[in-house]
């Protein structure tokens, strides 16, 4: 297991080369964020498939199991107005928050566009989940998604478990600049998507929530 998991290491050294370094939001890093840099090249392996244990469902709920709805309204600096949670096989396998759908009452138009809130069909945050026969293909499959983005960073998810934040598109108007997590635990590979763009630190809170619930 020892040789599989440093095998995982130099795989996510190789995968990550050649993309950015600086991340282009305004934040300074935290210490306990390592940036990757690397002088070496590699092609990247097959991509690992999943696991299906049937098909996927979605509905909506009144929370999601894998992280409370006022938890991530807290780290993300979002108002929330509703949860999706997804299935696969009776298992929970995702959840979608979605934002208030326009100024109200209690956040009137200054607070929702502070909030950088996107339009109400546009989740502000997602977490999906996939299943792998092994702990090596999940971390593999995590590393592939990571190695896709932009401006990696390894962070601490849980003691002795290393995922990479990066950026990507997931709202088109932030043209890129979304913040994502990554990363596995067991044989499950996970990754936390938001429309943060403004600090990677609120992003790196969401998935070290996230990733207790594995």
């Amino acid at each position: 297991m020892k040789a599989a998991v440093l095998a995982g290491v130099a795989l996510l050294a190789g995968l990550l080369t050649g993309l950015l370094t600086a991340c282009t939001s305004s934040s300074s890093p935290s210490p306990d964020v390592t940036r990757t840099r690397t002088v070496t090249s590699t092609h990247g392996p097959t991509p690992p498939v999943p696991v299906r244990s049937g098909p996927t469902t979605s509905a909506r709920e009144a929370d999601c199991p894998l992280l409370a709805e006022h938890v991530a309204s807290h780290q993300s600096g979002m108002r929330l107005a509703r949860v999706t949670v997804q299935r696969s096989g009776g298992h929970v396998v995702g959840c979608r928050f979605y934002p208030i759908p326009g100024p109200t009452a209690a956040c009137p138009a200054s607070c929702y566009q502070g909030e950088h809130l996107p339009p109400a069909d546009q989740p502000a945050i997602e977490i999906d989940s996939q299943r792998y026969t092994t702990a090596v293909g999940a971390h593999n499959a995590f590393v592939l998604i990571a190695s896709k983005g932009t401006a990696p960073q390894q962070v601490q998810v849980a003691k002795g478990n290393t995922g990479v934040c990066y950026q990507t598109h997931f709202w088109s108007k932030d043209h890129g600049r979304d913040i994502a997590c990554a990363f596995s635990t067991g044989t499950t590979a996970v990754v936390v998507k938001t429309v943060v763009v403004h600090s990677s630190l609120d992003v790196v809170e969401l998935a070290k929530d996230v990733v207790k619930k594995f």
